[in-house]
């Protein structure tokens, strides 16, 4: 209720009334709770007189009239007024009806007409904002173009129901916009209106509306709000499945079908999946309809599923498999809150799976999650009680986030603590994992320890039978020949990993696709073309958000084929993405395919200058692929002189770009 289906039908049957030559009529089936009622209700808004009350009669009344006739509020009685609508159109020459109701009739010939809710916008302008605005002109307020985004927020807050936007418009008369913004979750309490009549009774506040579409479910539809209710954003058929198994909701899907159906959850397609929400508000009153105990119930159901499925995988494969990678991305907020919820219950067991489980996951992240995962891993490392395994994973999974945090003395620290830890517990696939991880931030002073690091982590995979782990580490082995300036072998390297065949679903596959473009750029271009154009393809078809390094690294791809305008849209289009994390603009790894495309037109001194810019920058670059062409960039050009002022990476960065862009136009023009 509440999203204006009354008004919309109204507003077209006065359109309407024109064309219909014997009258477009409205019947309120509010006061109608029985079937033999509907035919007498239609015949006294039509101004017909039946004499058995039947819905045959009234059809051939009906019959051969040339009108609309609008029946308002079918859902209480859906059932019955799909009946007398199906008999009522059994005649020769039928009028026309117009239904409102919170779920379809299912005739035959029914056409249904979603009414969703207004949509909303972040900048201000939008149908939403336009009807709080008209809404609080009408009780004597005035919004001043400065609250605005304040209202935007009131709307999206309110899922841009407009029965809500207009109780909410109504407050103006006794508090400010940023105050109403402030209570929102008092909306129950605060959203009452003061008019009278019908609306007064049926529409007098939010939750009047939402109890009477309440008090309208069947038990089973009420259950499944109320375990909705635990998602903490959107979710799919597979959630569902996982939080109602053994439950008294015997069949999910059609019990999510029918609350589809009445417009209680939304359901939108992602892909091949389909993807369901439930509205703020709807959420906030499932909430409050289920008991304490209830909601325990199904918080512990919500865990429960995420750790079935993260302990139904061996640790190897939790460190190794891409789709387990892209499960944990899918369901994050899920995770976060199944953390939360474990700690407040005091299953510090729990909460320490959860959280270890995320570190591959924290590697490949490249926004405010890895932050995220460090503040957790933290929390979690104060804590009493960790066993020497929990404080290696945790230690771990602290390297890994660190690596997308641009936490590099982190990255150092927690892995040689995890490879410590992991040692004392005995756990070969943690300690394997950990001295390979370990030898990242090792291999930037020393390659040559980080190569026997790296030999070790295969010696302990490969005797204990775990080839994935091995093989996780063996695709590191052409990065770090690269960072000892052994170019020839890191490419010989490469080809040799490449030849062992891995799975696409195995993380050395993705590494030796990330990072092998940037190997053989110069030695051998037609490979690193080729691994550039699959990582492409990969970076595709991922189930998870595109992060801003995918376009360095395609800018890094345009930059070896010479497309200078290409170079600058993929950086600036990373440097937007990396800004909307709030913690990163992309520097100064965008500086580096800018670097590139100047050595590629023989401009080394330009090439130069911006390797230099990018070792003085004040943090590293976010992962090996930039790093990789700096190095080997460095060794084929060097560094500019001394006392050249490289400190302003962002304003270099400009002058980079505005160099691509006019170096494009030029050899447009030549041409």
């Amino acid at each position: 209720g509440g999203t204006g289906k009354t008004s919309l039908a109204l507003s077209c049957a006065a359109e309407l009334i024109d064309k219909y030559a014997d009258g477009v009529w409205f019947v309120d089936l509010v006061p109608v709770t029985s079937a033999d009622r509907l035919p007498i209700a239609v015949a006294e808004a039509t101004g017909l007189i039946l004499s058995s009350g039947t819905a045959e009669e009234l059809g051939r009344l009906l019959d051969g009239r040339e009108s609309l006739i609008v029946l308002d509020n079918c859902e209480h009685v859906i059932d019955e007024v799909a009946d007398v609508v199906d008999a009522l159109l059994e005649v020769s020459d039928p009028p026309t009806f117009l239904a409102t109701s919170r779920e379809p009739l299912e005739l035959l010939d029914e056409q249904v007409i979603a009414v969703p809710p207004l949509a909303t916008s972040e900048l201000g302008s939008s149908p939403a904002s336009e009807l709080f605005i008209a809404r609080a002109e009408r009780v004597g307020a005035t919004v001043s173009e400065g609250e605005f985004p304040a209202v935007a927020s009131i709307c999206d807050h309110l899922d841009g129901l407009p029965l809500a936007i207009e109780l909410a418009a109504g407050q103006l008369t006794h508090m400010t916009v940023q105050e109403l913004e402030q209570r929102l979750d008092q909306r129950f309490d605060l959203l009452t209106g003061a008019g009278r009549g019908r609306r007064q009774h049926r529409h007098a506040s939010l939750e009047a509306v939402l109890t009477e579409t309440w008090n309208q479910l069947p038990e089973t539809e009420q259950t499944l709000l109320k375990m909705l209710a635990v998602f903490p954003g959107t979710f799919d058929l597979e959630a569902v499945e996982g939080l109602t198994a053994g439950s008294p909701v015997a069949v999910p899907t059609a019990t999510l079908r029918g609350l589809v159906r009445k417009a209680l959850v939304a359901a939108t397609t992602d892909g091949d999946d389909s993807v369901y929400q439930l509205l703020e508000t709807v959420k906030l009153f499932s909430r409050r309809a289920a008991t304490d105990g209830e909601v325990a119930e199904y918080q512990d159901r919500h865990m429960g599923w995420l750790l079935s499925h993260i302990d139904s995988l061996s640790l190897e494969d939790q460190y190794t498999l891409m789709s387990f990678i892209d499960w944990y991305h899918r369901y994050y907020e899920d995770l976060r809150s199944a953390t939360d919820h474990a700690l407040a219950c005091g299953q510090l067991d729990e909460a320490v799976r959860i959280v270890a489980a995320g570190g591959p996951a924290w590697y490949l992240f490249t926004d405010t999650r890895c932050l995220d995962g460090l503040t957790r891993i933290d929390g979690l490392l104060a804590r009493d009680g960790l066993s020497s395994l929990d404080q290696a994973r945790l230690r771990l999974a602290g390297a890994l986030a660190s690596m997308g945090a641009r936490r590099a003395d982190r990255l150092a620290t927690d892995a040689a603590l995890a490879v410590e830890y992991a040692e004392a517990a005995g756990d070969p696939v943690v300690l394997a994992r950990a001295i390979t991880v370990a030898s990242w931030s090792t291999g930037l002073r020393d390659p040559d320890e980080a190569l026997e690091m790296l030999d070790r982590a295969q010696r302990i995979a490969l005797e204990s039978g775990l080839l994935e782990i091995a093989g996780d580490a063996g695709a590191y082995g052409p990065v770090l020949l690269a960072l000892a300036g052994r170019w020839n072998a890191a490419v010989t390297a490469l080809e040799e990993q490449l030849a062992m065949g891995y799975a696409e679903d195995h993380l050395a596959h993705s590494t030796l696709l990330g990072l092998g473009g940037a190997i053989a750029l110069l030695d051998r271009p037609d490979l690193s073309a080729m691994l550039m154009d699959e990582q492409m393809r990969a970076m595709r078809e991922m189930d998870r958000p595109v992060p801003w390094n995918h376009f360095v690294i395609r800018a890094i791809q345009d930059a070896t084929q010479g497309n200078h305008l290409a170079v600058a849209h993929e950086l600036e289009t990373a440097r937007q993405r990396a800004r909307r994390t709030g913690t990163d603009d992309g520097l100064p790894d965008l500086l580096v395919p800018i670097a590139l495309a100047a050595f590629v037109d023989d401009d080394h001194e330009r090439c130069a200058g911006l390797l230099g810019a990018v070792r003085a920058a004040s943090r590293p670059t976010q992962n090996f692929g930039p790093t990789l062409i700096y190095h080997r960039l460095r060794r084929e050009v060097g560094l500019p002189s001394q006392g050249t002022d490289l400190s302003d990476t962002a304003a270099i960065y400009a002058e980079g770009r505005d160099w691509l862009i006019a170096s494009d136009a030029q050899s447009a023009s030549a041409q």
